[in-house]
């Protein structure tokens, strides 16, 4: 049961995507609340542990056409992190100002920060990335 939220994960230069199924129990949460649902709903949708052919993977395909019978090397793709190992370096990007919390266009920057959603609030998650060569 709850309350559906509006949320959305954004990364610059990537877009924005839509949170789906963020539900908090009371319109009064905390940061640490809101971030400690968005990774259990990022863990939920962590792709499956399909095998990756690393030998196809770099290979330029006409190579790859010229030695269709040569033995595929075949590696897992790692596993998802355990929740609280994942919610707690969550909180630890935050706190370092990696990730921002937006509520209503406003910053969030105390993660024990009471935070008060009505039916029209939009939470987004923007996760900042460094840049390449900078």
């Amino acid at each position: 049961m709850g309350f559906a939220v509006r949320a959305f994960d954004e990364v610059p230069g990537e877009g924005r995507r839509p949170v789906v199924g963020l539900r908090v129990v009371s319109r009064q949460v905390t940061a640490a609340d809101l971030i400690g649902q968005w990774v259990d709903l990022t863990l939920a949708d962590w792709p499956e542990r399909a095998a990756v052919d690393t030998a196809v993977k770099f290979a330029h395909p006409d190579e790859v056409a010229l030695h269709a019978d040569r033995r595929r090397r075949r590696r897992l793709a790692p596993p998802p992190p355990a929740p609280e190992v994942a919610r707690a370096r969550a909180l630890a990007a935050f706190r370092r100002g990696q990730i921002v919390l937006l509520v209503d266009d406003r910053q969030i920057e105390d993660e024990e920060a009471r935070i008060g959603l009505t039916d029209d609030s939009e939470v987004t998650f923007l996760r900042l990335v460094p840049l390449v060569g900078g």
